[in-house]
């Protein structure tokens, strides 16, 4: 609920149900751009990454780890759409590698 300062470093962890977190993503320095898109995530199972339909220059891509070099894959299968917004569905069981997602503007 509070701006972050332009300049300033930020970075990231992601808990799980456990409270177990992950490592610490890359540090980014906070910009002003207005050429974003809102991404919502649903905690519970299924998880799901989804988007606004308006937003169609924007393609979503995925990571298993973000050490470098970063590999980035785009996703363009099984993204469907509801509710005016484009869905993705996380498939995530024990055996599933640590996944990484990203929504871009090529």
């Amino acid at each position: 609920p509070n701006a972050i300062p332009v300049g300033r470093l930020i970075t990231a962890t992601a808990t799980d149900a456990d409270f177990n977190t992950s490592e610490f993503s890359p540090c980014q320095t906070v910009v002003i751009d207005t050429n974003y898109v809102v991404v919502g995530f649903s905690a519970t199972a299924p998880y799901s990454i989804y988007w606004p339909t308006s937003a169609v220059a924007f393609s979503l891509e995925r990571a298993t780890n973000l050490s470098s070099p970063i590999f980035w894959e785009t996703i363009s299968n099984n993204i469907v759409t509801n509710n005016g917004n484009r869905v993705f569905y996380i498939s995530n069981t024990p055996a599933s590698p640590q996944q990484y997602f990203r929504l871009r503007q090529p």
